[in-house]
């Protein structure tokens, strides 16, 4: 109590002496804070300018309070706010300009909201780089596509990817026929219709999603070589060198497609025979991609085709979309086959059915390609010392409770070196051939699944096993066209 009352006499004390003694004060204002930029001045000239891409220090100092924050403006426009004390800039030259002396002002804010009247200014002496722009090499179309192709590139700016504005494609014609496309855009598929003149116009998709961009892209010469120019464009309009590819663009007649996936010198004489199959059964037309390069050797399997666009989704699958029906013809389970899992997918989502003739061999039941193919595995001899299969010459390839098929005998060689099917439930087998077992001492019946042919569980894949060349010759016709036109529904 008593501490109390000495506590409230003092103070009583001071507050009496300093009204009787009278002393009075000035308020002083508020200083305003001062700004400092960490370069003074910039002598550069000619092309020992900077680029338009450059990182930009200050910092401030208040005399009576504290710094809360600055604000920037370039070439004398509006004052942007901030709270850092350096930033990365891309400024601003004049379009169609290469060079520009660009004004930098600064200013700091205090606590009281009061502004530097004096910013920290200096001029930047700039010069425009020009953007570069090349192809992805696996983004590319082959050297040779029917309605769909597709480009894919990288763009880069020496100012800076900020500096890039937008990029622009065009076909055959530079002077009147680019098209701008945002720059985020690295990516198109052009999907030609089926006209009939001698040019066309695509459709440009953006983007591995497909995605519809209401843009057209004129001048595609059908049946004809072509040229595609793609260019980066930066903000001060500079425009990279064209980067360009040319290509053969040919026009879909049909809607089959025969894909000749073979590494046989007859591999021509091979197609037409196909197409003469199918021109007996009353399918006149059909379109052909060759995709007769690479070779699987030593158990490897062959690298997929030039003649297939390297972009599998959503190029060449939806590609080959375009047609109904595909007759995959292939000397070896090694080559493309391989990859059809991924090159049909929209193929068969768009309802399409397959015909696949391919020489089988012996594989193991591991191996990918029976992911898609319309069997389990290939049949084993079950015989210990066993050299593999035998089907004798002359012998019946019947058909197998399958109305209308026609009877097939092999040839007058005997076959080896090919496997039987092992279908999987709900899979129906069209032909079985006459196997037998290689052995020593000869040969010997065999007793598990004698299929050569099968149909899957769907009805749109059938698979024969055995090379027509080695059938009858007089019977090849009849058989193809029921595999194709009686299972499949191949037409014009």
């Amino acid at each position: 109590m008593i501490r109390a009352l000495v506590i409230a006499f003092a103070t009583t004390a001071l507050s009496v002496s300093c009204s009787d003694t009278g002393l009075q004060g000035v308020r002083k204002d508020n200083l305003p804070p001062r700004t400092y930029l960490t370069v003074e001045s910039i002598n550069r000239s000619d092309d020992n300018r900077l680029n338009s891409q450059v990182r930009i220090r200050w910092w401030g100092d208040d005399p009576d309070g504290y710094v809360t924050g600055y604000e920037f403006s370039i070439r004398n426009g509006p004052w942007q706010i901030t709270t850092s004390t350096d930033s990365l800039f891309i400024l601003p030259i004049p379009v169609g300009n290469d060079r520009s002396d660009v004004n930098f002002r600064v200013r700091a804010i205090d606590n009281l909201d009061l502004r530097d009247p004096n910013p920290a200014s200096l001029t930047f002496p700039i010069l425009n780089s020009k953007p570069e722009l090349s192809y992805r090499v696996t983004e590319q179309p082959s050297d040779t596509t029917y309605h769909l192709f597709s480009f894919g590139w990288n763009s880069s700016d020496p100012d800076g990817a900020a500096n890039l504005a937008y990029t622009e494609i065009a076909v055959n014609d530079t002077l009147d026929g680019w098209i701008a496309l945002p720059v985020g855009v690295d990516f198109v598929t052009v999907s030609i219709g089926n006209g009939s003149g001698p040019t066309a116009t695509g459709d440009v998709r953006l983007g591995k999603a497909f995605v519809e961009s209401g843009l057209r892209l004129p001048g595609i010469r059908m049946n004809a070589d072509n040229t595609f120019y793609a260019r980066a464009v930066d903000q001060a309009g500079a425009k990279s060198a064209a980067a360009e590819k040319s290509w053969h663009v040919k026009r879909q007649t049909s809607r089959v497609l025969v894909i000749s996936d073979l590494s046989t010198p007859d591999a021509l004489a091979r197609v037409n025979a196909a197409r003469g199959y199918l021109n007996a059964a009353g399918v006149t037309a059909v379109d052909v991609i060759f995709a007769n390069d690479g070779v699987a050797t030593g158990g490897f399997k062959s690298p997929m085709s030039a003649a297939f666009q390297r972009t599998i989704d959503p190029t060449m699958s939806r590609a080959l979309a375009r047609w109904d029906y595909l007759y995959w013809l292939s000397n070896d389970l090694d080559r493309n086959i391989t990859y059809a899992l991924d090159l049909t997918v929209d193929f068969f989502r768009n309802g399409g059915k397959m015909f696949i003739n391919i020489t089988t061999k012996n594989l193991p039941s591991s191996d990918p390609v029976f992911l898609f193919l319309p069997f389990e595995r290939l049949g084993a001899p079950g015989v210990t010392g066993a050299l593999g299969f035998l089907v004798q010459a002359n012998t019946n390839v019947s058909p197998a409770d399958v109305p209308a098929a026609p009877m097939v005998r092999i040839g007058s060689a005997n076959i080896t070196g090919i496997y039987p099917l092992v279908p999987t439930g709900g899979y129906t087998v069209l032909y079985n051939a006459v196997w037998r077992v290689r052995t020593l001492l000869g040969s010997q019946a065999f007793t598990g699944n004698p299929a050569v042919a099968v149909k899957n569980s769907d009805g749109n894949m059938v698979f024969l096993g055995v090379d027509v060349n080695t059938l009858n010759p007089a019977d090849v016709p009849a058989m193809i066209g029921f595999l194709t036109v009686n299972q499949l529904g191949f037409q014009n």
